[in-house]
């Protein structure tokens, strides 16, 4: 592939399909863990994977960090020809991953249950989400590299392999957790889920790690000029990819509290279900900025500024016909949605089609504020890419939390994700159009 002349649509298309075949995957060896553990377990197993689940998102956020980060400097000096600095970019951004993913997976370990009471768990819901989390802190730093580096190999021409990675991580998951889980096979239960998890993950791992083998390669490690600089230059550019991916440990850790101190565990039973059903619908935006990034990164580096600006309309297409698809199903079918996920009791199925039809109201016009950060990122304008990114992932959602139940009851608690993202849906619309006109004045 040339991403500097090859047809616009072709490119985002190949980009695309790599991209939302990952996610596909991941989502369904997601899900299968929480409808597996929620079949056994009943509504405690759920409300315990929603309590580690922002541990998880952590080290995924790590990994996009630095990967994203990297990868778009990498990508805006080779379209200036710079093959070396580019190097050393690649160089830099792994050997942070690795040593930042140690350190917090080390502090994970040493802190495991006090984290877990922050982020919600308590009394059974706090034994199960120990019992399903200890093998995967193991494994974690694994899965954190994987991360980083599958986006190295996307940027760097080779968006099948990422996806095979992913596929056979799925396949042993998937595998792992029905002869782990239940009764006919070794009746772990969610510890068994755990065990399959970070199986998964260790598989997807390896297989990345294959790509530098292939002759295709062009990646490498070598000596860097002023790591430091690097390191910094690094973080500036991906930081909004970090909050994009953390939003959803920190609204979860903020939900997860209201929810136990105000409500009940049938209202987080459902609300597990209903974040979980998002958070999977965000990964398949975020797969819309994915396949966004190298190409814009790439372009803009050569200054090459229409064809910037057009990926990001085919880009927003995608994601704005994708999100209104996705919220006129949920609106539809919520209860069985709940019923796929777990052996529900008639609690849970009073208070929970509600949580999800009101907790997925913006999914029409979410993809556009994320598609944005990876957008911003891609031409440098890093900090608007920050506030967008700040405003959705932490700013708005937690100061919603805090205030609408308040004002109006602790219902209020799940329209507040959905108001946070329409107030960043303006943001980044705004933000969008005054970046166009300065790249055409500045380029054209």
């Amino acid at each position: 592939m040339n991403l500097i002349k090859d047809d616009l649509k072709k490119l985002y298309s190949t980009f695309l399909i790599s991209a939302l075949g990952s996610t596909l995957i991941t989502t369904i060896y997601s899900n299968v863990d929480m409808i597996c553990v929620g079949q056994y377990e009943g509504p405690i197993g759920t409300a315990a994977i929603s309590c580690v689940n922002p541990f998880w998102s952590i080290m995924t956020c790590l990994g996009l960090m630095a990967g994203l980060g990297g990868s778009v400097l990498m990508n805006n000096h080779r379209g200036q020809g710079d093959m070396k600095t580019s190097n050393e970019f690649f160089t830099t951004a792994m050997i942070f991953t690795v040593a930042a993913a140690v350190l917090i997976n080390v502090l994970c370990l040493i802190f495991h249950e006090e984290l877990l009471i922050l982020f919600g768990a308590e009394g059974e819901v706090l034994e199960a989400a120990k019992r399903y989390s200890r093998p995967m802190l193991i494994v974690s730093p694994s899965w954190t590299v994987c991360v980083s580096l599958a986006t190295f190999v996307r940027n760097d021409g080779e968006p099948i392999l990422p996806t095979a990675a992913t596929i056979a991580g799925a396949v042993v998951n998937i595998v792992f957790d029905i002869l782990f889980v239940f009764d006919f096979g070794l009746g772990l239960g969610i510890y068994g889920a755990g065990l399959a998890t970070a199986s998964g993950q260790m598989t997807a791992f390896i297989i990345t790690l294959s790509y530098f083998f292939f002759k295709k390669c062009k990646l490498k490690f070598t000596k860097v000029s002023f790591p430091l600089k690097k390191i910094r230059k690094i973080i500036m550019v991906g930081a909004s990819a970090l909050l994009l991916e953390l939003s959803f440990g920190i609204t979860t850790i903020v939900y997860n509290n209201f929810i136990m101190k105000n409500l009940s565990e049938d209202h987080l039973a459902a609300f597990s279900v209903a974040a979980l059903l998002v958070v999977m619908i965000y990964c398949f935006f975020y797969a819309f900025g994915t396949a966004l990034q190298p190409i814009s990164s790439t372009n803009f580096g050569a200054k090459l500024i229409p064809r910037v600006t057009k990926t990001l309309k085919i880009a927003a297409i995608c994601s704005t016909v994708f999100g209104v698809v996705c919220f006129i199903f949920i609106q539809l079918f919520p209860t069985a949605i709940l019923k796929i996920y777990m052996d529900v009791t008639p609690e849970v199925l009073e208070v929970g089609p509600n949580i999800i039809r009101l907790y997925s109201l913006h999914l029409p016009i979410v993809g556009i504020a994320i598609i944005s950060t990876y957008y911003l990122q891609s031409v440098l304008h890093n900090g608007l890419s920050f506030i967008v990114s700040m405003l959705r992932s932490i700013l708005l959602p937690v100061l919603l939390a805090f205030t609408l139940p308040k004002m109006f009851g602790a219902g209020a608690i799940w329209v507040c994700l959905p108001i946070a993202e329409a107030v960043t849906f303006a943001a980044a619309v705004f933000f969008l159009m005054r970046t166009d006109k300065k790249l055409k004045a500045k380029f054209t």
